[in-house]
C-alpha cells in the first residue's frame, strides 16, 4: 500500500510538506516514510519500479 500525503488540509492550504510511505503486504517489507515534493516524486518512482523485482512473500502472507 503505497500512502501519500499531499500535507493540504480541508481548506486548501498546506500544513505540511509531502511525504509518503509503503507497505508491502506480501513480503511485510515497509519503505520510508519520505518528505518533500522531490523526495516524495522519486520514491513513488522507485517504489513502482524496483519493489516488485525484489518481494518475496512471507510464509504467512504466502498461505493466506
Amino acid at each position: 500500500m503505497l500512502t501519500v500525503d499531499l500535507g493540504v488540509n480541508e481548506k486548501g492550504h498546506r500544513d505540511h510538506a509531502p511525504r509518503a510511505r509503503y507497505e508491502c503486504q506480501r513480503c511485510r517489507t515497509t519503505e520510508g516514510p519520505v518528505e518533500g515534493s522531490i523526495a516524495v516524486t522519486t520514491f513513488i518512482e522507485h517504489v513502482r519500479a524496483v519493489h516488485a523485482t525484489r518481494c518475496h512473500p512471507t510464509q504467512e502472507s504466502a498461505s493466506a
